[in-house]
C-alpha cells in the first residue's frame, strides 16, 4: 500500500493484488481522516482502562468509564478486546474532531499487561 497522487493531484492509496499470476493495481480515495490515520507518523498509544465481564450464554462485554459510549461484545475475551480497541479508536477520533478528547494515560516505559491466550 502506497500513498500516491491521483488525477487532479488528490492524495489516495494505491495497492496491488495478485491473482492467478496477474498483478492488478487499484487506486482508492479514502476519506481524509482515514488517509491521515493510515499515514500518520509518530502514532501515540494511550492506555484505556477496560472492564470485561462474562455474560450469561458465554459472551463477554467490555465497557470503559474513560471513554463515553465504549461498549463491545464478543464470543471470547480476545474478540471482545479487539472489538473494543476498534470502537475506542473511532470514538476517540470523533471526540478529537469535536475537540472533546478524553484525558488518558500515556504508556510507561514498563507496565504489566494481562495477556489472554486461547487454548
Amino acid at each position: 500500500m502506497n500513498k500516491v497522487k491521483g488525477v487532479g493531484g488528490e492524495s489516495g492509496i494505491m495497492f496491488g493484488l495478485e491473482a492467478w499470476g496477474i498483478m492488478v493495481y487499484h487506486y482508492y480515495k479514502p476519506p481524509e481522516a482515514l488517509t491521515q490515520y493510515l499515514f500518520k507518523e509518530n502514532r501515540v498509544e494511550q492506555i484505556v482502562k477496560i472492564r470485561v465481564e462474562k455474560l450469561p450464554g458465554g459472551f463477554y462485554l467490555a465497557t470503559s468509564e474513560e471513554i463515553q459510549g465504549l461498549v463491545a461484545q464478543g464470543g471470547t475475551v480476545t474478540e471482545t478486546l479487539e472489538i473494543a480497541r476498534g470502537v475506542a479508536r473511532r470514538l476517540m477520533e470523533a471526540q478529537a474532531e469535536r475537540q472533546e478528547a478524553p484525558q488518558l494515560s500515556s504508556l510507561a516505559e514498563k507496565f504489566d499487561y494481562p495477556l489472554v491466550v486461547p487454548l
